[in-house]
């Protein structure tokens, strides 16, 4: 039994819609490039001079010796690093969140012997510093974003806005000034830096102190935070985290001991490259937007494209994409006869297409996936598959995690659990 022959060539309708397709979603990234060019101005760029930019600490510390590069696409891009110990990952302002695969290659990073610094106080750091040990500290209102610090050990001559931190630290002495930040939680590390005993948090963010509202007299908070080996064993570099990316910005790096402060942070993380000239450091620019649209397009696109190739999740997604454009393309040839050993591709459903970021309630999804997945490369049909007994079917999988998920069906999956089953399946297909 063979495959019947083509009856003449594409439909021209189908050849359209595919085109429609491609094309709306090219506009669709376009419209939202331009909306977000529009509405979030671009900062905090080693590349840009403007005032609320980071070009001259760069230039600063290519004046140093120190070589600098930029990642504009993702920082899965980090596992690509030869020589983690001579390697310092820069993030600063993080104005699009990290995935979970991002987290975790910047967390492997770091536990090879690299190091990094990120800078940041309303954006999406949290998520990062929590697999250190730290988080922002949040305020109460609906929206959850991290609460003010007030101080007053603030510029009498720039006003409230503007604190004075005082640095007692063993590798740099002095005062550093910090504009609207926030503070820390720290569960892990060690703080080099924290606010003076007359700073409150502002909770419920109505810019003065009410009653109940947490106050430096007590414990003073943390600004700066330190995750080395001395406090996670499982890491070999060190990660400084700092409650304001203002300090670097090029209208404040010159105030105060802002320039001397970033100089000796820089020399402590990754050495002095006058005794070393392989030191390398990373400015992550694919975590800021550009006032171009055409940037932004330009932008997602290759972001796209190295998620795609990179992310744990992303690739799954990728996969599945790519198996109903497939379909679509071939959909005027007559499927042939289900025979022994064939793929039933049609049995990978819609529903599968659902947003790929992992929790808790996508365990049954991922479980019908995963099932699919191991028959599809066992070259079973429907019926065999579903004639296999519990002993058959575990002999197939050959792990004991992803047997468990496959056929423990009563069991609740929580999100950490069913991220590490999610990498265990990716290699597993692989």
């Amino acid at each position: 039994m063979g495959r019947k022959e083509k009856q003449g060539g594409p439909r021209p309708y189908r050849v359209m819609l595919i085109l429609g397709i491609i094309l709306m979603l090219i506009a669709l990234m376009y419209v939202f490039a331009f909306e977000v060019a529009r509405n979030r101005p671009s900062q905090l760029s080693a590349y840009s001079d403007d005032w609320d930019d980071i070009s001259d600490l760069r230039r600063l510390l290519e004046d140093k010796g120190y070589e600098t590069q930029s990642i504009f696409t993702s920082p899965t891009m980090l596992s690509e690093v030869e020589d983690p110990e001579k390697t310092l990952f820069i993030s600063m302002g993080v104005e699009l969140n990290y995935t979970y695969t991002e987290n975790y290659m910047i967390r492997q990073f770091v536990e090879k012997g690299g190091n990094m610094l990120m800078a940041d106080d309303f954006g999406y750091g949290s998520e990062t510093m929590k697999r250190f040990g730290s988080r922002f500290y949040m305020g109460d209102g609906s929206d959850r974003t991290p609460a003010r610090l007030f101080d007053q050990n603030y510029d009498m001559e720039l006003g409230y806005d503007f604190i004075n931190v005082t640095v007692r630290w063993d590798y740099f002495q002095g005062t550093v000034l910090f504009n609207k930040p926030t503070a820390f939680e720290s569960w892990m590390g060690r703080a080099i830096g924290t606010s003076s005993p007359s700073s409150f948090m502002d909770i419920n963010a109505n810019m003065i102190k009410d009653p109940g509202e947490p106050l430096g007299i007590y414990s003073q908070f943390p600004v700066m935070v330190e995750t080395n080996a001395d406090f996670d064993s499982a890491i070999e570099g060190s990660a400084v985290f700092i409650s304001d990316s203002s300090l670097f910005i090029n209208e404040m790096l010159d105030q105060a001991d802002n320039q001397r402060f970033a100089e000796d942070l820089v020399t402590y993380l990754l050495g002095d490259p006058d005794r070393d000239d392989d030191l390398l450091i990373l400015f992550d620019e694919s975590r800021h937007f550009s006032d171009s649209p055409m940037d932004n397009a330009r932008g997602m696109a290759y972001r796209a494209l190295i998620m795609s190739t990179t992310d744990f999740n992303w690739k799954i997604l990728t996969g599945v994409i790519v198996v109903l454009s497939f379909m679509i393309a071939v959909v005027y040839v007559d499927n042939p006869t289900q025979m022994h050993h064939t793929f039933n591709l049609n049995f990978t459903k819609l529903e599968n297409l659902r947003d790929p970021y992992v929790t808790a309630e996508d365990a049954e999804r991922i479980r019908v996936m995963f099932l699919e997945r191991v028959r599809l490369s066992h070259g079973l049909s429907l019926d065999e598959f579903r004639g296999l007994d519990t002993g058959e079917l575990a002999d197939l999988i050959r792990d004991d995690e992803l047997i468990e998920f496959a056929l423990d069906w009563e069991r609740e999956w929580g999100g950490v659990d069913l991220e590490r089953v999610l990498i265990k399946i990716q290699r597993w297909s692989d």
